[in-house]
């Protein structure tokens, strides 16, 4: 198949508890280069999306060796730290702008452009705060390419924000990304999360199919889903 939707109803929908999939999201205790290289993450644990995982949801058809990440996240007084080491038999990457997301196929169906394409989605979400990335990975000498949205308030206003530090590495059917989301970008803080803890929702979806056209692209496509409430510890 590059920290940095067939609809279901984040609010509606029951969160997994930390110890059913990530740990606790622990204070950053060492310097960590954003260079896209993992080793400042050795022995951070993560979570791990893969099919036939405990608490990940699966969309579709996945072999043995098509698809498999390693989520880990850090956090300190000035934001969210994210590293992902994604492994894929298959890349196949595009840039799909956010006014491009939705296409309509010709069945007359609502169908998301980043499904059928190899992306990651990181979205954090409250009852008046939703912010959501898309993020492709470095592969094949593309990407990584990004896009996102914050809606804050009752009213769900979409508020300004600034562009996320996102560092790629690329090696064959490996990559990987170190992602740093401001506090102030994303609008949040650690006091504001509190002992509620980070809800947070993960999703990658994987194509095998990079010659196809679109629509066929979509019936060949999967995707992982894993979402919970995580604390973020001392």
């Amino acid at each position: 198949m590059y920290l940095y939707l067939a609809a279901w109803i984040w609010i509606c929908a029951p969160l997994a508890e930390a110890n059913d999939g990530m740990p606790d999201v622990r204070y950053r205790s060492r310097e960590i280069s954003l260079d896209g290289h993992l080793d400042d993450w050795i022995g951070v644990s993560g979570l791990q999306l893969a099919p036939g995982v405990s608490g990940v949801r699966s969309v579709g058809e996945f072999g043995p060796n098509d698809l498999k990440i390693e989520f880990r996240a850090m956090w300190d007084e000035e934001g969210l730290y994210l590293a992902i080491d994604w492994e894929d038999d298959e890349w196949d990457v595009k840039q799909v702008r956010r006014g491009e997301a939705i296409f309509i196929d010709s069945a007359g169906r609502r169908r998301n452009r980043m499904h059928v394409f190899d992306n990651l989605m990181v979205r954090i979400k409250e009852l008046d705060y939703d912010y959501t990335l898309w993020v492709s990975p470095r592969a094949k000498e593309q990407g990584p390419f990004y896009w996102q949205k914050l809606v804050t308030g009752n009213k769900a206003l979409e508020a300004a924000t600034y562009v996320p530090v996102i560092v790629p590495q690329e090696s064959g059917t490996s990559v990987s990304l170190e992602i740093m989301l401001r506090w102030e970008q994303i609008g949040l803080s650690q006091k504001r999360l509190g002992k509620r803890g980070l809800p947070i929702r993960l999703l990658v979806s994987d194509s095998d199919s990079p010659l196809e056209n679109l629509e066929n692209k979509v019936g060949k496509s999967g995707r992982l889903e894993w979402r919970g409430r995580v604390p973020l510890r001392p």
